[in-house]
């Protein structure tokens, strides 16, 4: 979960831009002259995009849009009442404080499991965010063993089996298959042959 914060529309010099990404990044802001100047937003899930440069106070709209990375979605703007991905802000409010945050969500995939024979799989997990992993191990009933997965059209034979970078509901199909058992019938004549 992140999401991306910066003061709006205060009478200050600058603005710092707060959000869980890994550096901290910053946002120059600055309302003076019946001015209202914005540049660079941005973050390590997910952008701000939209009217960048100097404006004149309540002589115009400023456009944002939150455009998330590859991996994320737009979830939610958090400090107003906007339901849209794309923002239209009156520079009239440009007097006004509040914080506008975009959070960006990553997207969470499926993992689902089908047995073909007699045994059970466990899985590390039902649900993986996009780029995880997810660790399947076969277990057979009595009598049984692990033959192959199906896995997207391809066999493979390992167990347990890890699938990495997952970008999209997983279906696997687990094969258990019955022992053989092999029996030798020797059938002897009374006589001995």
């Amino acid at each position: 979960n992140g999401s991306v914060v910066a003061d709006f529309f205060k009478k200050q010099e600058s603005y710092t831009l707060k959000k869980p990404c890994l550096e901290p990044i910053s946002i120059d802001i600055t309302s003076s002259n019946n001015l209202v100047t914005i540049t660079a937003l941005e973050c390590e899930n997910g952008v701000i995009r939209g009217d960048i440069g100097t404006f004149i106070k309540g002589k115009g709209v400023l456009r944002l849009e939150a455009k998330p990375d590859e991996g994320y979605y737009f979830s939610s703007w958090s400090g107003a009442d906007f339901a849209e991905q794309n923002v239209t802000l009156d520079t009239a409010e440009a007097e006004n404080s509040y914080t506008l945050s975009a959070v960006f969500e990553k997207y969470s995939y499926k993992i689902t499991v089908t047995t073909l024979g007699k045994g059970y799989v466990e899985k590390s997990a039902d649900y993986v965010d996009y780029g995880g992993s997810v660790t399947l191990t076969a277990i057979p009933d009595y009598g049984y063993f692990f033959d192959r997965w199906r896995y997207q059209y391809e066999l493979r034979h390992e167990n347990p089996l890890t699938i990495s970078n997952i970008q999209g509901d997983v279906t696997e199909e687990a094969w258990f298959l019955p022992n053989q058992v092999k029996v030798a019938l020797i059938i002897q004549s009374p006589d001995g042959n």
